[in-house]
């Protein structure tokens, strides 16, 4: 603009470009489309000037990236604040990095890959943006950006596959249940219902957990499936909601002589585990489980969660008087890891402690404890810590 203010009749687009290119010294100015646009005279576009003005203005302070700038103008309280919430973002896209590590090859944190897979791409910003938080409103966010770049174009395709991992843990979870004589009446199944008759699925209406690719999908019920699958529903049916009921779901009607399993598998974060398109914090969990507790819901609750930072839902928040038992597959501060790389299918076909938990079960027998099940599954689980709260007395 300052150079379009001492421009004169003759001053071409080309001029003002190289102008342009010479003082922007930060960054690299480009140009884009038909380049012999550049050799017409700036004035067709932006109008005649009737004289043009001398600009002497010189910058007082020192360039600061844009997504930088409210950093740079912050003070005090406000500056903290900036700085804590920059320092748990890249807390959190760095553990994010470390659970998709072995699904691409490269370092995605500080390289910069060329944007060529734009689906993809698009489907991480849109996801990211409706899940974690307003990218318009944060300019700090735009720069990690660059990190689903870098994930979409150095993963494989079978990359995308990497769900299968969580929702292969639930089947092959319901068929051990199932199998050692629980009824259908008594199961609630919560799986988003995207894998096995997927287009990129090998086996069409099959699901694999293991290398034996023995089908644990078949028979599952679809209590709450696709978009169904929410937190809201999810702690609903735990505590029996008949509006729930009533519209035709079903919900936990058990009582002060009931024992109650739940198994949750998912991504997760600090204080947090993923739904198919939100998320659920400790707080809201632990809470609902207290409410549980208060309406006599259940005798003894098991619960046992498969996510990174797994231990951060239970840490602190899980009472040790209200008689629920909680495993989780990684502490507080801890990724969990994808176990059983299957080459033929190019895909992890499950979680390793879901995996290790649910392999023991098959060998049970009926002395077997909690607390036998808890040391064996911490002692197969070598990629992250095995952790238990509450009220260890039930195992």
């Amino acid at each position: 603009m300052e150079e379009a203010e001492q421009a004169t009749d003759t001053t071409t687009l080309e001029d003002q470009f190289q102008w342009t290119k010479t003082k922007t010294t930060k960054s690299h100015v480009q140009h884009y489309g038909d380049l012999s646009i550049a050799k017409l005279p700036l004035s067709q576009f932006l109008g005649k000037r009737k004289s043009a003005t001398p600009v002497t203005r010189s910058n007082s302070r020192t360039a600061v990236d844009n997504k930088d700038v409210p950093l740079a103008m912050a003070k005090g309280e406000d500056l903290e604040n900036l700085v804590k919430g920059r320092q748990f973002l890249d807390t959190h896209f760095a553990a994010y990095v470390n659970s998709v590590e072995h699904l691409v090859n490269g370092d995605v944190l500080n390289t910069r890959s060329e944007l060529n897979n734009r689906e993809c791409y698009h489907k991480f910003v849109d996801t990211f943006h409706d899940q974690c938080m307003n990218i318009a409103q944060n300019s700090y966010v735009l720069g990690k950006l660059q990190t689903f770049v870098n994930i979409c174009e150095q993963s494989s395709p079978a990359g995308a596959e990497a769900a299968l991992t969580q929702l292969a843990d639930i089947y092959h979870a319901y068929q051990i249940v199932k199998a050692n004589g629980i009824p259908d009446e008594n199961i609630i199944v919560f799986h988003y219902d995207d894998i096995a008759n997927n287009k990129e699925n090998k086996y069409p209406g099959k699901v694999f957990n293991n290398p034996d690719h023995k089908d644990v999908y078949h028979g599952v019920p679809k209590d709450y499936t696709g978009d169904d699958v929410t937190p809201q529903n999810f702690l609903k049916a735990l505590l029996g909601d008949k509006d729930l009921e009533s519209s035709g779901k079903k919900v936990l009607n058990s009582g002060p002589n009931d024992n109650v399993f739940v198994f949750f598998d998912d991504h997760g974060g600090v204080d947090l585990v993923a739904f198919p398109k939100t998320y659920l914090y400790g707080e809201n969990l632990t809470s609902t489980l207290k409410e549980m507790h208060t309406q006599k819901k259940y005798n003894k609750l098991v619960f046992y969660i498969e996510a990174c930072e797994a231990g951060s839902m239970f840490e602190k928040l899980l009472p040790t008087d209200i008689n629920i038992y909680a495993t989780t597959a990684s502490s507080p501060n801890e990724s969990s890891y994808a176990w059983y790389d299957d080459t033929e299918l190019g895909t992890y076909l499950g979680d390793e402690y879901s995996i290790h938990w649910m392999e023991e079960a098959e060998q049970a027998t009926d002395t077997t404890t909690l607390e036998d099940q808890f040391q064996w599954t911490k002692t197969k689980t070598t990629l992250s810590h095995v952790q238990h709260y509450g009220d260890l007395s039930i195992a």
